[in-house]
């Protein structure tokens, strides 16, 4: 490949990621937006690193517990939340309405987490206390 060719192919992968960057901006939620934004400036950070290494995050997590509790875990990403609409099609759910949905099942699973780990321990607690009951006996 000559070099004119070269740098007309990276000129054209070029156009393309401005083509997405702006695509992907100009259809994003505002409200997600505008948490990006304020976000941003809080932490005075760049928003284009906010994105990114909050979806490295996300990705990271995600890999971690597949590797723990195995791939069927993922078959139904919360993040894809889909309603049926009284003609019958489906339409994924998105923005605030995203947001709050998944605000909900998080602190539920945390919840839920936390009771079992408070169970945890109180059965390890009262199994230690009747081992030390029936030492001392």
């Amino acid at each position: 490949m000559s070099k004119r060719s070269q740098q007309l192919k990276k000129q054209s992968d070029t156009d393309k990621l401005i083509q997405q960057g702006a695509v992907l901006f100009l259809n994003m939620d505002s409200s997600l937006l505008h948490r990006l934004q304020i976000f941003s400036e809080e932490l005075e950070i760049p928003l284009w690193m906010v994105i990114q290494n909050t979806l490295i995050s996300d990705w990271a997590r995600k890999a971690a517990r597949i590797e723990v509790e195995g791939p069927d875990q993922y078959r139904l990403l919360p993040e894809f939340i889909t309603d049926i609409l009284d003609d019958g099609t489906e339409e994924p759910r998105t923005g605030e309405y995203l947001f709050n949905t998944l605000v909900q099942t998080y602190k539920r699973e945390l919840k839920h987490l936390r009771n079992k780990k408070q169970k945890e321990v109180s059965e390890a607690m009262q199994k230690q206390q009747e081992e030390l009951i029936e030492k001392y006996q």
